[in-house]
């Protein structure tokens, strides 16, 4: 996993890519199903998914489509709730 993300660092040209490499790499190494990547903003209102990791279960890729690339504000969805609460 380390290794991976190292060469993530290295060979991505923009941090999306890096978002989405390490991410992937995450996912496989523990073996996961789905992973996100959200980032928050500055002001700490909002929170947009840079990435996704895609899994093969139907129900998960339910999730993948309403999360994808979304910005949520904080107390809105999982990611808002998360971002509110500080859990």
């Amino acid at each position: 996993l380390q290794a991976a993300v190292t060469s993530a660092l290295e060979e991505s040209e923009t941090l999306d890519d890096v978002f989405s490499r390490i991410l992937h790499a995450i996912c496989e190494g523990l073996n996961w199903e789905f992973g996100a990547f959200w980032e928050v903003s500055a002001d700490g209102r909002e929170a947009t998914c840079k990435a996704l990791c895609p899994a093969g279960n139907q129900a998960v890729q339910s999730l993948i489509h309403q999360s994808a690339l979304r910005t949520l504000p904080r107390g809105r969805g999982i990611p808002g709730l998360v971002l509110e609460s500080g859990e």
